[in-house]
C-alpha cells in the first residue's frame, strides 16, 4: 500500500474512532445533566470533547500503536487503555464537563474504561466476521475454477 492510502486508511480510522468516542462522552454527559435535572449541555464542553477525541485519535494510531484494535489484550493494551482513560478523565475534571464531584468522575472513569473495552471487542468481532466473509468467498472463487 502506498504512504498515501496508508495515511487515507489512518485517517478514516481516526475520524471513526473521534465520532464514536464523542458520541459515547456526550451521551454519559447527558445523561448526567439530565439526572440533575438539567436539558442542556454547553456547547463549549462538546467542542472540547470532540477536539480531545481527535487528539487522542491521532495519538493512539501513531503513537499507541492504534491498540484499541489490536488482535488480543496484553499488557501493553491494558496500559493504554488505562492511560487514555485517565487521561480523559482528568480532561472531563479539568474542562468540567459535568462537576467535580468523585461521583461523576469515577463514573466517567469508569464509563470510559467499559466504552474501551467495549471498542476492543467490536473490531475483534469484526475482524473475525470478515475473515470468514473472505474464506467463504475464496471458497466460492475456489469452486468458480473447477
Amino acid at each position: 500500500m502506498s504512504k498515501f492510502k496508508r495515511y487515507v486508511w489512518a485517517e478514516i480510522g481516526i475520524e471513526f474512532k473521534a465520532c464514536l468516542y464523542f458520541f459515547a462522552f456526550l451521551f454519559y454527559v447527558c445523561m448526567f445533566w439530565l439526572i440533575k435535572g438539567e436539558y442542556s449541555v454547553s456547547i463549549l464542553h462538546m467542542a472540547e470533547m470532540i477536539l480531545s477525541t481527535y487528539i487522542m485519535g491521532y495519538v493512539q494510531v501513531f503513537v499507541l500503536d492504534n491498540f484499541d484494535e489490536s488482535e488480543k489484550i496484553t499488557p501493553k493494551t491494558i496500559g493504554c487503555i488505562l492511560l487514555c482513560t485517565m487521561i480523559y478523565t482528568v480532561l472531563h475534571y479539568v474542562l468540567n464537563w459535568t462537576d467535580h464531584s468523585v461521583v461523576s468522575n469515577g463514573g466517567f472513569f469508569l464509563y470510559v474504561l467499559v466504552c474501551y473495552v467495549s471498542v476492543f471487542w467490536v473490531y475483534r468481532l469484526k475482524r473475525k466476521m470478515d475473515t470468514e466473509v473472505l474464506n467463504q468467498d475464496l471458497e466460492n472463487f475456489k469452486k468458480t475454477l473447477d
